[in-house]
């Protein structure tokens, strides 16, 4: 811990003294040293053989320092530390999780402007976890592990200098904790953060223009990711969740791989077949574990957006055939499988390398895998689930491709009032009540906004988003429903005249209410109180005066535990995530 703080403190103070000697060159050209701060989320469990917790609170904020060298534009090499905060299990005794890591990465780099850069990431982590047991006999257990870490990110270059980093990083399978009950876990982490570089003299360097090339033809490509599950299980052989048997919640990431066939039928549109092996999740909650396992075959459409030569945004919708499989592990291992039907939306984001060559980042959703019916043959269900899945692939190009040049803009002003109306996804990371469910899932979510953009640089926007409603892991069917206004900040910084990223960070005044079944009484339960928000996002002109907007907002502590049996003022407490896409009109 000693050595950790030291080096976040030497970064800190690396940047801080460099303020007050902007003209001094205070390192080498391709050296560079960075801290920053994020937003964690944990997944995993841990079990004592005879009971199961899953890991369910990311309660705090991550810390992070590192140091690089970059070996050319394209490729470097980084050694840093990150604290990965608190979470702890769904019981009522709270056992606490921590874990923090020291790291060995190399990126690669896609230059997207002169300022841009992009960057995906793979390395080694060597984690140090702890568990503090909660239990009638409470002490502290801690670990060390060799671990897979993935992330991605973008750099944008301020000056000379200086450079701001937002980025996700992904630990995988860190564990294996052990408790003072003989208790082990395992702990997945993903981190959103935001970072801020010092680095030697480097000049602003433009993108080479591609070769000549066609907007159309075929294509190949695959890639590799991290799948996260959020569903329910129900032991029994009856029909549903809603009798009196215990649900299991199905909350792990796991890695996944992909592969595709493609035409780019013109700069604008696609489609897609392949085939993606999600991996094989574990039911924390459950013991021993039952797993889950998940492959599936697509078929999509895809939408392109050209912001410059090389970069692209990408959205696509499509349909999707699976079989999902579990195994029971406390049932003989025995194995129930459905094969079914459902469809697919994502985001993304592409990069030509060269005209055979190009890079793609996407998030895509699979909603209503599975079922908990029982089976036709009289097994129990397999469980009703939602994946998502954050994905870096290569594609190859059989004939030479070229997009068309992006068309400018006239008449372009940012700058006065706007409105934006968005549709989302949004997830629930929390508890509710004195025995501690679970209290998770994803919903539908819809947001409304007013703002004010001062300049090309700052802004202000009030916004109003409905979250629509979690649900808990008893067999009481409970749900909760939150909904937020916000007053944010915001940092806009244009790529290019068509495409600005932006942050945002403001207060916000939030209403939880619970649909409650208490002893067979349908009940209402409903709280009040303030917090704060933070968010990054990003607009797409299609005119001069209308376009696309994406963003993700992370709500935390919506919600309170006060009470005992339930008592008015539980109404569950929640950690909300929300990615949205929309329209917005600037007047």
């Amino acid at each position: 811990m000693k050595k950790s703080r030291l080096l976040l403190s030497a970064s800190l103070l690396v940047l801080a003294t460099s303020t007050a000697h902007a003209d001094e060159n205070l390192l080498p050209k391709d050296f560079y040293v960075g801290a920053g701060f994020g937003i964690p989320k944990f997944s995993g469990g841990e079990s004592d053989g005879a009971s199961s917790d899953a890991i369910i609170g990311s309660n705090s904020v991550t810390f992070k320092g590192f140091m690089g060298y970059n070996i050319n534009p394209h490729f470097a090499v980084e050694a840093g530390y990150i604290s990965m905060g608190k979470a702890h299990d769904d019981d009522t005794l709270h056992d606490t999780m921590t874990a923090s890591a020291w790291e060995l990465n190399a990126l690669g780099r896609v230059p997207l402007t002169s300022r841009f850069t992009s960057y995906g990431k793979i390395g080694a982590a060597f984690v140090k976890s702890k568990l503090e047991d909660g239990g009638g006999d409470p002490g502290m257990s801690t670990a060390h592990s060799t671990d897979l870490t993935v992330g991605l990110g973008l750099d944008y270059q301020a000056n000379e200098n200086f450079t701001i980093r937002a980025a996700w990083d992904h630990y995988e399978g860190m564990g294996d904790i052990k408790g003072t009950s003989d208790a082990t876990g395992t702990l997945n982490n993903d981190s959103v953060s935001l970072n801020l570089i010092l680095h030697g003299d480097r000049p602003f360097e433009e993108v080479a223009p591609l070769g000549q090339g066609s907007d159309s033809g075929f294509y190949v490509g695959g890639g590799l990711g991290v799948a996260d599950i959020d569903g329910r299980i129900c032991d029994q052989t009856t029909s549903g969740c809603e009798d009196a048997s215990a649900e299991n919640e199905a909350q792990d990431t796991e890695m996944a791989y992909q592969g595709f066939l493609g035409y780019q039928y013109n700069s604008y549109l696609a489609f897609e077949a392949g085939y993606r092996d999600l991996g094989q999740f574990n039911i924390y909650n459950d013991a021993p574990f039952d797993t889950i396992d998940l492959t599936m075959w697509n078929a999509d459409v895809v939408g392109t957006l050209p912001v410059t030569e090389r970069f692209a945004l990408l959205g696509k919708a499509g349909a999707v055939k699976y079989k999902m499989t579990r195994t029971d592990g406390d049932g003989g291992f025995q194995r129930y499988t459905k094969n079914g039907y459902s469809y697919s939306l994502g985001l993304g984001a592409s990069y030509q390398v060269n005209n055979n060559i190009s890079l793609r980042t996407n998030y895509d959703f699979y909603p209503d895998l599975g079922s908990n019916d029982e089976l036709s043959n009289g097994l129990e269900p397999v469980g009703d689930a939602s994946v998502s899945v954050l994905g870096l692939n290569l594609i190859y190009h059989i004939n030479p491709m070229r997009r068309d040049d992006v068309a400018p803009i006239q008449n372009m002003d940012n700058d006065g009032i706007y409105v934006a109306a968005t549709l989302g996804l949004s997830e629930y990371n929390g508890t509710e009540g004195a025995s501690s469910d679970y209290d998770t899932g994803r919903d539908l979510s819809y947001q409304a906004v007013l703002g004010y953009q001062f300049n090309e640089t700052y802004g202000v926007e009030a916004a109003y988003v409905n979250l629509g409603k979690s649900h808990d892991d008893d067999n009481s069917n409970e749900r909760a429903e939150a909904t937020v206004a916000s007053l944010s900040a915001t940092y806009s910084i244009p790529m290019t005249e068509r495409f600005v990223p932006f942050a945002k960070a403001g207060l916000t005044a939030w209403q939880v209410k619970r649909e409650q079944d208490d002893a067979g009484a349908n009940t209402l339960e409903r709280d009040k109180g303030t917090g704060w928000t933070a968010g990054l996002g990003a607009k797409y002109a299609l005119s001069d005066s209308f376009g696309l907007r994406a963003n993700w907002d992370f709500l935390p502590n919506l919600g309170r535990l006060d009470g005992v049996n339930q008592s008015d003022n539980d109404t569950g407490k929640a950690d909300v995530h929300n990615i949205s896409l929309g329209l917005y009109k600037q007047f």
